[in-house]
């Protein structure tokens, strides 16, 4: 059966407003779509009401006093940074390579009027809701909206744009190096379609590039996109406070603190793994990416548990798992068992893993009596055959 265009008409309206806006809102852009019979509509916010509070944070970005440090109430907007580095290029691949350069991309934050949570609320695209962040870089498009609901607390909704490459040039101005640097790297991250910056088993960056690809693009999404947001939008508690709507929480509490609390000296983090539950198949999944926090050694490894605790912080019982890791050297056990060794050489100098554990649930695991899941993490370094 054909799409009616007169029923199409409307969704290309409001996938061009969604994907298109920070072109169009620069005056950069005009996109008409035209029916057979019909006369050519051009595209407004109006065909996605979802976005303006994004147009509107966008927008704010070259106008920010840099010494603002909070958000002060609704319509009101802040700017800060999430570094990224970008790998060294690949002589063997790429004229002229350059070597690892340290930059940042802009995030803008804007806590949305009352009329713009209205809209935000009212849209049926998931995408346009409350605490989203935006991402793009200078092809004035957005690659994709990235929910951060999780970093977000009751009455400090907002919306976000994170803007990376070229995208952070004011007009006018050229880029420089580290702009067409950032702007190159993520172009070759993304897939045919451009929805989504890619670092893991991206074998067409990895020609590229080398050194923590991974870990960089993961941290535009992950970690520390959440760690710039929390400064602005997560709840500030004192000691002494009572925790906000913990009456509400459900028995399982996968993300605090979902790791062990002794922290390993042997090992440094860019991504912790905190363990959640994956309700439609019974499994608990963990991801992180790490590495030594020495330089003098031979091998390192890292041994991986899942453990169990009751409300009381005791140790309950343990889950057998099975993991994964797309890094390049990385010696991963292919079996399921209740404690797993990642091992590497001196040439890998950090991993990106992925967990799951057996199926749980019936009689597997009692759910009244557990409150949290912890990934307990132990590194060791061998140098000259020694620990």
């Amino acid at each position: 059966m054909t799409p009616d265009p007169e029923e199409l008409a409307p969704r290309f309206k409001a996938a061009s407003a969604k994907y298109f806006w920070p072109a169009i809102a620069d005056e950069d852009l005009e996109v008409y779509v035209e029916t057979p019979g019909g006369e050519p509509e051009q595209v407004t916010f109006d065909d996605a009401p979802g976005v303006e509070p994004f147009v509107r944070c966008y927008a704010d970005r070259f106008s920010i006093d840099d010494s603002v440090a909070e958000l002060t109430g609704s319509g009101s907007s802040v700017k800060t940074s999430v570094d990224l580095t970008v790998p060294r290029e690949n002589p063997d691949v790429v004229d002229d390579p350059h070597g690892e350069i340290d930059t940042e991309c802009d995030l803008v934050i804007r806590r949305p009027t009352p009329g713009e949570l209205d809209q935000l609320e009212a849209n049926d695209d998931e995408d346009l809701s409350p605490n989203r962040v935006a991402r793009l870089r200078g092809a004035q498009m957005i690659v994709d909206y990235v929910s951060m609901d999780n970093v977000a607390t009751d009455e400090r909704d907002f919306v976000a744009t994170l803007v990376c490459g070229t995208a952070k040039v004011p007009p006018g101005e050229s880029p420089d190096d580290e702009h067409e640097a950032a702007e190159t790297f993520l172009q070759r991250s993304e897939p045919t379609q451009h929805d989504d910056w890619v670092g893991s088993k991206n074998e067409y960056l990895k020609d590229f590039y080398a050194g923590t690809i991974v870990r960089e693009i993961e941290g535009l999404g992950g970690t520390r996109l959440e760690a710039a947001l929390a400064d602005f939008v997560g709840v500030d508690v004192e000691t002494g406070d009572e925790v906000p709507g913990l009456g509400d929480l459900l028995p399982i509490m996968s993300g605090f603190p979902g790791r062990d609390d002794h922290e390993d000296p042997l090992l440094n983090w860019d991504r912790r793994p905190d363990p959640s539950l994956d309700e439609e198949t019974g499994r608990w999944t963990f991801e992180g990416i790490v590495g030594p926090n020495r330089e003098d050694f031979d091998e390192w490894s890292v041994a991986i548990e899942l453990i169990e605790r009751d409300e009381e912080n005791k140790r309950t019982g343990q889950l057998k798992i099975e993991v994964k890791s797309d890094t390049d050297g990385a010696e991963v056990p292919d079996s399921l068992g209740t404690e797993l060794v990642i091992e590497c050489g001196a040439d890998v100098p950090r991993i990106h893993f992925e967990g799951r554990s057996e199926r749980v649930g019936g009689t597997n695991i009692n759910l009244g009596n557990i409150t949290q899941m912890e990934t307990r993490i132990k590194g060791t370094l061998i140098s000259g055959g020694e620990e």
